[in-house]
C-alpha cells in the first residue's frame, strides 16, 4: 500500500488552534479597555498610553525575538508569548475585579496596567514571526502561500470572535471575558502540546541542513514595504469611512458608527474568507495571487470612490478586503522564500515593524487627507495598491543588474 506524504497544511492546524486564542485576546483588549478603563476612572490619554506605548515596545524587541528564534528554533518565543497573554488576561482580570477592594486610584491602576501590558508586549513580541518561521521551514514552496493564508485567516477569525465578544459581553463582564479566555488558551496549548513538538523536531532537522549567511535588510525591504502600504490603505479606509457615511449620506453618529463597523467588520471577514481558500490550494508562484490581488484591490476601491449608496460601499470594501487577503499570504510566502530558511523569524519580525508603523501612520494620515476631501483618502489607497507590483519590479530589476 502506498504511503501518501503527511499533509504540511494539516500539520499546522494544532498551532493554528492556539494562536486562534491569542487574536481573540489580542481584539477583546484592544477594543473594550480604552471603555472599561474609563469606567474605572483612567483618562483616554492613559488607556491611549497603555496600548501606544506596549505597541511601541513590542516593535523594538521583535528584531531581538526574531534572530534569537533563528539561532534556537521557534519554539521558546511560542511557548512564551502563549503563557504570557494566558497571564497578563488573569492579572488583567484581577486587577479590574480587584480594584475596588484594594482601593487603587487611578494612577495607580494605570501604573499596574502599563506594567503588565509591557511586560506581556516583551514576552509576545516573538510569537507571531516565529509561528511565520515555522510555517516557511515546514511547507514546501508550493504550499508556503497556503500556509500563510492559513495564519492570517486564523488571526482574521480570532479577531472577529474577539471584537464580537466585546460587543456582546460589554464592560460588566469583561474581566470575565479576559479570565475564560485565558484558560482556554492554557488548557489548549497543554491538549495541542505533543502535536505541536513533533512539527518542531522536523523544522530543526531541517534548520540545521543550511549553512547561515548573514541578511541584508535591502534583500526584503520591498517586501516589508509592501506589508507597510497595505496596512497602511486599510488604516486610511478604516479612519475615514465612518466620517464619509455621515458627510455624504447624512447619517448620524450612531448610524455611521454601526454603518462604518458592519463594513470594515464585512472587510475583515471577506480578507479571512479569500486566506481561507489560499489554504486549500497548491500555488507554485505566490508572484502571481498577489498581482491578481492588486486588480481586485484597484476595482475594489475604484468602486469606493464612484459608491453613491450604502450597498455600492458594502460591495466595494468585501472586494477590497478579498483584495488584502490574496496580497498579504502571498508577499509573506515571497518573503519567506528571499530570507531563506535560516533568517525566516527576523526577516518575519522586520515585517511585523512595516505592520505596525502602517496601523500607527494610517488613521493619523486618513483624518489629515480627509480634511483636504472626503475622497482624497481613497484616491490615494487607489494609487499606493496600484504602484505594488512595482516594489517587486524594481528589485528584480536590480536582482539581474547584480547577476
Amino acid at each position: 500500500m502506498k504511503n501518501n506524504p503527511p499533509n504540511p497544511i494539516r500539520a499546522l492546524l494544532p498551532l493554528m488552534a492556539i494562536l486562534i486564542g491569542n487574536a481573540v485576546a489580542h481584539s477583546l483588549f484592544m477594543i473594550s479597555f480604552p471603555i472599561a478603563g474609563r469606567v474605572l476612572g483612567m483618562s483616554d490619554i492613559q488607556t491611549g498610553a497603555v496600548l501606544s506605548l506596549s505597541a511601541f515596545t513590542m516593535l523594538l524587541v521583535a528584531p531581538w525575538w526574531g534572530r534569537y528564534s533563528d539561532s534556537v528554533g521557534c519554539q521558546p518565543a511560542i511557548r512564551s508569548g502563549i503563557i504570557s497573554t494566558a497571564l497578563f488576561l488573569i492579572m488583567g482580570a484581577a486587577l479590574f475585579t480587584l480594584q475596588s477592594s484594594l482601593i487603587l486610584s487611578a494612577t495607580a491602576l494605570f501604573l499596574s496596567f502599563l506594567a503588565i501590558r509591557i511586560f506581556q508586549s516583551i514576552a509576545v513580541a516573538g510569537m507571531m514571526p516565529s509561528i511565520q518561521a515555522h510555517i516557511a521551514n515546514v511547507t514546501p514552496e508550493q504550499k508556503r502561500v497556503s500556509g500563510m493564508g492559513l495564519m492570517g485567516a486564523t488571526f482574521g477569525i480570532g479577531s472577529l470572535i474577539g471584537g464580537s465578544t466585546a460587543m456582546l459581553t460589554g464592560v460588566a463582564y469583561f474581566p470575565h471575558s479576559m479570565l475564560i479566555i485565558a484558560v482556554l488558551m492554557l488548557l489548549t496549548y497543554w491538549l495541542y502540546l505533543p502535536r505541536i513538538n513533533s512539527t518542531f523536531v522536523r523544522q530543526t532537522v531541517r534548520e540545521k541542513s543550511a549553512p547561515v549567511q548573514k541578511l541584508p535588510l535591502k534583500t526584503i525591504a520591498p517586501y516589508v514595504l509592501i506589508t507597510f502600504v497595505v496596512i497602511f490603505i486599510y488604516g486610511l479606509i478604516q479612519q475615514t469611512t465612518g466620517l464619509r457615511l455621515q458627510d455624504q449620506f447624512s447619517y448620524t453618529a450612531q448610524q455611521a458608527l454601526k454603518g462604518s463597523g458592519a463594513m470594515l467588520t464585512m472587510a475583515m471577514g471577506c480578507m479571512a474568507l479569500s486566506q481561507v481558500l489560499l489554504s486549500c490550494l497548491t500555488i507554485s508562484r505566490p508572484v502571481n495571487i498577489l498581482f491578481g490581488g492588486v486588480v481586485l484591490g484597484c476595482i475594489g476601491l475604484a468602486a469606493l470612490i464612484q459608491a453613491d449608496t450604502y450597498l455600492a460601499m458594502m460591495i466595494s470594501m468585501a472586494m477590497t478586503g478579498l483584495a488584502m487577503g490574496l496580497v498579504l499570504p502571498a508577499n509573506l510566502a515571497l518573503l519567506s522564500q528571499k530570507a531563506g530558511i535560516n533568517h525566516q523569524a527576523y526577516a518575519a519580525s522586520i515585517n511585523i515593524i512595516g505592520k505596525g508603523i502602517g496601523l500607527a501612520a494610517g488613521p493619523l494620515a486618513g483624518a489629515a487627507m480627509y480634511q483636504a476631501d472626503a475622497l482624497f483618502p481613497v484616491w490615494a489607497s487607489l494609487l499606493l495598491f496600484a504602484v505594488l507590483p512595482l516594489f517587486l519590479l524594481h528589485q528584480r530589476q536590480h536582482a539581474i543588474a547584480e547577476g
